[in-house]
């Protein structure tokens, strides 16, 4: 009966102290987002007076974007842990967290895509063959070869 009693009352402060630390979480990913749309606001303003690239917008909008998805992470955590929460699975499945998730993976992909277009890059192409139908003064076989260096340079500060 004793142990059962302390079982019980441990249980209850768990549950209590894991409710806090979701609320400060959920405070902090607040502040976070708050703070992740000030940066990116003046990032993008910075931007529009030629003073930031697009790339470092693309990072602060990632920052941003990560920052919103662990916001609602914390809150579904809370929301979990007040009312005994849903199964994990129906979590995963919330299109707004999906599509949170995908905002994010793609705004990743894109930062780094943005920075190697200020690469250069070079291009190649060769061909050889046989020319059956020719004059007799030409040789049948021919190759040819050639490449191309491209490095963005004045590109319209792009």
């Amino acid at each position: 009966m004793v142990t059962t009693r302390a079982q019980v009352l441990l249980g209850v402060d768990q549950a209590y102290f894991a409710v806090l630390k979701s609320q400060a979480v959920l405070r902090v990913a607040q502040e976070t987002v708050k703070d992740r749309q000030l940066v990116s606001d003046q990032v993008s303003e910075l931007a529009k007076n030629q003073l930031k690239s697009g790339l470092d917008v693309s990072f602060a909008n990632v920052d941003l974007s990560q920052a919103q998805l662990l916001l609602i992470q914390a809150q579904n955590d809370l929301d979990a842990r007040r009312f005994g929460g849903p199964d994990r699975a129906s979590a995963e499945n919330r299109p707004e967290l999906i599509g949170q998730q995908l905002d994010v993976n793609a705004a990743q992909s894109y930062a780094p895509a943005e920075r190697e277009l200020s690469l250069p890059t070079i291009s190649a192409v060769g061909v050889a063959g046989l020319t059956p139908y020719r004059q007799d003064e030409l040789t049948s076989r021919y190759a040819a070869a050639g490449f191309n260096v491209n490095v963005p340079i004045f590109n319209g500060h792009l």
